[in-house]
């Protein structure tokens, strides 16, 4: 279960500053090179174990923006609290059976979870961020390390309300929204299936920054 915590409070006349959060468990830290620290493990409801997400942040600029509407003075999240959301795998996707998990035709659509799950995920998680309960259509209910990349489907560690940039409200840019995730995280599906990134590190990668997940890569 999510439990609310207070959202950041931004005042607009203030000027944005990079900050780097690490997305570590209690207890871990990231290497002083940066490195990532082994994943943990946890049992939610139903019996299921994900792996949690331990990679350190590397954010390129505020994980929030100023909203036009009625965030103004809060801001919008781009990128998720990763002490809300780490970010979970699923372990029954491995680098050994990626042609018949992830890499198989028709794979998310088996392990998506239905909306009787997702919806009460969706209003806490809503809560937590502090975003209004009235605004639901402004946002998606994101897996952080996407299906197509072995996330963990129904862990609430692996979902947060990412803004949409073409539907509700609109409260960011194209780029900045759940749209331009998508596009990273297609691109992301084809180099694991190809075998030129592994799936580890492409679940690091999106879980880390989703915005910076291609650096790197052709």
């Amino acid at each position: 279960m999510v439990v609310p915590i207070p959202v950041r409070v931004l005042a607009a006349a203030l000027t944005l500053s990079a900050l780097t959060a690490a997305c570590t468990s209690p207890g871990t830290t990231a290497g002083a090179d940066g490195s990532t620290p082994a994943p943990t493990t946890s049992g939610p409801a139903g019996g299921s174990t994900t792996t949690t997400m331990t990679a350190p942040s590397t954010v390129d600029g505020p994980p929030f923006v100023l909203a036009p509407t009625s965030y103004a003075a809060r801001g919008v999240f781009i990128t998720p609290d990763p002490a809300l959301t780490p970010g979970a795998a699923d372990p029954r996707v491995t680098q050994d059976n990626l042609a018949t998990t992830i890499c198989r035709s028709g794979y998310t659509a088996t392990v998506r979870p239905s909306t009787s799950v997702t919806t009460p995920i969706k209003k806490r998680a809503m809560a937590s961020y502090g975003y209004a309960s009235d605004d639901l259509a402004s946002f998606e209910l994101d897996h952080l390390v996407s299906l197509e990349l072995g996330g963990a489907p129904s862990d609430p560690a692996n979902l947060w309300p990412e803004p949409w940039s073409t539907r509700g409200r609109r409260h960011v840019a194209k780029e900045l929204g759940a749209e331009g995730k998508d596009v990273i995280e297609n691109r992301l599906h084809t180099l694991v299936c190809n075998r030129t990134v592994t799936l580890s590190d492409a679940q690091r990668r999106i879980a880390t920054d989703w915005r910076r997940a291609l650096d790197g890569l052709r």
